[in-house]
């Protein structure tokens, strides 16, 4: 194969790529609306230490982690967005 043939395959498997990762997106900010939703709508408040002790979470990183879905969400949907720190606040719920 040629370079510009091997150029041009790399670069259609990187779009093909994009493609994947631009629907995995919206699948998630489709999940995030509906769950963000699910909270508002039952009006539940912060949720305990105790509460969320057999998971092995904290109430603080259970919040940065809404914020963090909230800030998402956000985003896409054209709003302004807070910086917040995404990486710590997802870590703080999948490396429990």
């Amino acid at each position: 194969m040629a370079f510009a043939e091997k150029d041009l395959a790399e670069k259609l498997l990187l779009v093909a790529r994009f493609k994947n990762q631009a629907m995995a997106i919206s699948e998630l900010d489709d999940k995030v609306q509906s769950d963000l939703a699910l909270i508002t709508n039952r009006t539940w408040g912060v949720m305990t230490d105790a509460e969320l002790a057999d998971l092995g979470i904290t109430s603080a990183r259970l919040t940065a982690y809404v914020a963090l879905l909230t800030q998402f969400s956000r985003l896409m949907s054209n709003q302004a967005v807070t910086t917040t720190n995404g990486r710590a606040a997802s870590d703080g719920i999948r490396n429990v």
